[in-house]
């Protein structure tokens, strides 16, 4: 009984450690009609709108982005604001 526990915890770890190391995809997406140049998506999501443009004013105000976007969300709980960027 020990051995078979040991296997299904090992097991377990092992999927985890497989899906933790998986290489992350990259977001093949074009930027929204809202936006016009070469923006890109970040992949990141918040969930206020105020959130999303701290972030981006302080990305350029650090001068890491020239511009930046908070797109495709609403006061809904379940419609986060995506944060787009160009460089």
């Amino acid at each position: 009984m020990q051995k078979r526990k040991l296997a299904i915890a090992l097991a377990g770890v092992a999927a985890t450690a497989a899906l933790i190391t998986a290489p992350v995809q990259a977001v093949a997406a074009s930027a929204p009609a809202a936006v016009s140049g070469d923006y890109y998506f970040t992949g990141e999501y918040y969930t206020y709108l105020n959130d999303c443009k701290a972030v981006g004013a302080e990305r350029v105000r650090l001068g890491w982005i020239a511009a930046y976007a908070c797109l495709n969300g609403s006061p809904a709980p379940w419609d986060d604001y995506e944060l787009w960027v160009r460089n």
